[in-house]
């Protein structure tokens, strides 16, 4: 068994709760948690239950009982029962150190029973479930999906109705739980288009799943699902040194005329760049690594680690039809009859396949021996993470309904495995490297949790931009900033104009979010990171600096800030009107733990050649429309 957890803990049984990094999930007296803990939180209003009603009259569930099986490094698992007169139901649970924890569910009756129905709900704080993020009702190939129906946002107060979806995750800004399962196979509710409702009334928010409804049970009924609290992990303490970006390529450690002109690496270098991301064209064959040219790939990596950079390959859910191990049996379907990628470079075609096919394993034993040939410095991936709904039965995936037709099914536990062994393999190194995946509008936290950091946004980029009213925030704050994740998160470039680019990176950098891909959108933010020196600092949402400081203009400025509490602070001011603002700035000393015999200095981290005075305790700032403004202020 392979011992790297790290920056997670041993997870551990203490009487009936089940202990794992930043979260207790609590069993006393339930058969499911009667209480989920997040940092030291408990975001449940009341316990989970199982409700079924047979004859109009809810069954009472007694002999309620938690025993632990086993338990290592990694996991632990256990067992709980209850029974009534009519039912008896037996979960078996396993609780990974990440806090993801599989459910195996069966009930049994003694004889045959008609049930009403039978309901799992769930009584969430309304506080604590304002949010939600939950896989698209729509297929992947009606592209135009988001304009239908958006599946991240904030909760309305009357709530919302989902057929059954893969996953749904409900939160706040700082926590949350998401819910997920490959399968509805043994659902049979009342009205599958709204199998799942979310119901916010005075302080609680009820999530119902309605499982059964009027149906005879005549044997033994099983359901597998999970559920996973957040924050997954502590926020990396490296995020702000990682410097990623994916402007990789075959040569550009050459200069075409080294008299005259620095070879691209060499600007990429000079720009602060650590981790440099390298597409697809760097492999003859989609996804795998099998390098175009061997040489040339080995001096190109010799070429980053001399500027201090490490190298990090483009790996995804494509495969090209071309490599000798492609089988249509491993297509995902449906999206493979509607899409297929043609690459640009070499004309293959490239084919979306499955996690729940022989793929996993194949990347793996690729990557495995690449690593140890290569020395890459960490691993892209392409859509790894969020596995599409699949319906090819030939490798085993969907079922068939009561409808004739075939329904779909998500690979959901193999692409776990598959990112914890992408995890472990680049982490086990002498120097450990990234795992940066790329995911949009799929947030599944059981294979992101491995993520050091992610990227969303793609599946938007054509139909709304980021920081303007066409792009709900609530949709971003939702999905796409991380921190109620506890996972990093950055973004694509959005197309249109400079200015239009530029507003939405004002906002994206509001919550703690790059644009990364390119170093032109990320340089100067590294360049006043470096200079604040961010060992240490806490992210501040804009919501939350009110105890830290104080502007003029409270209308379009919005402020955020990272805080190394009693030493500097520094201050994301972006002006989301639409003209110029100039705006007068105060500082809390109180709330940034700076006492009153050190002196503030600010400094303008953007352009420290501009002088800042503190006039009065004030600094005056103008801010054009749609950018934004970084300023430090020490007192250490």
């Amino acid at each position: 068994m392979a011992a790297t957890i790290s920056p997670w803990s041993i997870p551990v049984i203490r009487g009936q709760s089940v202990h794992c990094w930043g979260r207790v999930y609590d069993y006393n007296l339930s058969l499911l948690p009667a209480k989920v803990i997040s940092q030291k939180k408990n975001i449940l209003a009341g316990p989970m239950q199982l409700v079924a009603i047979t004859a109009g009259k809810r069954l009472r569930w007694s002999n309620i009982k938690f025993k632990e099986m086993s338990s290592d490094r990694e996991s632990v698992q256990y067992v709980t029962h209850a029974s009534s007169r009519e039912l008896s139901v037996t979960c078996r649970i396993t609780t990974e150190f990440d806090g993801m924890t599989r459910i195996d569910m069966k009930l049994s009756a003694g004889k045959e029973l008609s049930l009403d129905s039978l309901d799992l709900v769930i009584p969430l704080k309304r506080s604590d479930a304002s949010y939600f993020h939950h896989a698209s009702v729509y297929p992947t190939h009606v592209w135009d999906w988001p304009k239908k129906r958006i599946n991240a946002g904030a909760v309305k107060p009357e709530g919302m109705k989902l057929p059954f979806v893969h996953h749904l995750w409900l939160g706040s800004d700082d926590r949350g739980i998401q819910f997920f399962s490959e399968s509805d196979e043994p659902w049979s509710p009342a009205d599958p288009e709204s199998a799942i409702t979310v119901l916010p009334d005075c302080n609680v928010t009820t999530l119902r799943m309605n499982l059964l409804s009027r149906h005879r049970l005549t044997g033994d009924w099983e359901w597998c699902f999970g559920f996973m609290a957040t924050p997954v992990k502590p926020w990396p303490a490296d995020y702000y040194q990682m410097r990623y970006c994916h402007m990789g390529g075959y040569g550009i450690e050459k200069s075409p005329d080294p008299a005259t002109q620095p070879a691209y690496l060499d600007v990429l270098a000079g720009l602060g760049v650590n981790y440099l991301g390298f597409h697809e064209s760097w492999s003859d064959q989609q996804s795998l690594p099998r390098p175009k040219d061997p040489q040339e790939l080995r001096t190109l990596i010799a070429a980053c680690r001399a500027k201090g950079m490490r190298l990090v390959p483009y790996t995804g859910c494509y495969m090209s039809t071309r490599s000798p191990e492609y089988s249509s049996r491993w297509d995902s379907l449906p999206i493979g009859d509607h899409y297929q990628y043609q690459r640009p470079d070499n004309q293959d075609i490239c084919r979306i396949v499955c996690n729940a096919t022989p793929y996993p394993e194949l990347l793996l034993k690729q990557y495995t021996a690449a690593v140890a040939e290569y020395g890459f410095g960490g691993i892209y991936t392409d859509g790894l993470s969020c596995p599409l709904p699949c319906v090819n039965t030939r490798h085993g995936c969907g079922y068939r309904g009561k409808d004739g037709t075939i329904h779909p099914t998500m690979a959901i536990w193999r692409t776990r495995e598959l990112m914890k062994g992408l995890y472990r393999l680049v982490k086990d190194q002498a120097k450990p490297g990234i795992l940066f995946c790329h995911t949009s509008a799929s947030v599944l936290l059981p294979a992101l949790s491995f993520a050091d950091f992610y990227v969303d946004g793609e599946h938007l980029l054509s139909m709304m931009k980021l920081g303007t009213p066409e792009y709900p925030e609530d949709v971003f704050r939702a999905e796409m900033h991380g921190h109620n994740f506890g996972i990093p998160a950055t973004q694509l470039p959005i197309s249109g104009n400079a200015v239009e680019r530029e507003r939405a990176r004002s906002l994206a950098i509001l919550y703690d979010v790059m644009m990364i891909w390119h170093p032109e959108h990320q340089s100067d933010i590294w360049k006043a990171f470096g200079s604040f020196g961010m060992t240490g600092a806490v992210w501040v949402p804009y919501w939350k600096t009110q105890e830290l400081i104080h502007s003029s203009n409270t209308e379009n400025i919005k402020i955020s800030a990272y805080l190394v509490k009693g030493h500097r602070a520094l201050f994301i001011v972006a002006n989301l009107g639409s003209s110029r603002v100039t705006t007068a700035l105060s500082f809390h000393r109180r709330g940034m733990g700076i006492t009153e015999r050190n002196p503030l200095r600010c400094q303008d981290e953007l352009h420290p050649e501009l002088a800042m005075p503190l006039v009065g305790g004030e600094v005056s700032l103008s801010v054009e429309s749609g950018t934004f403004r970084i300023v430090s202020v020490r007192g250490d």
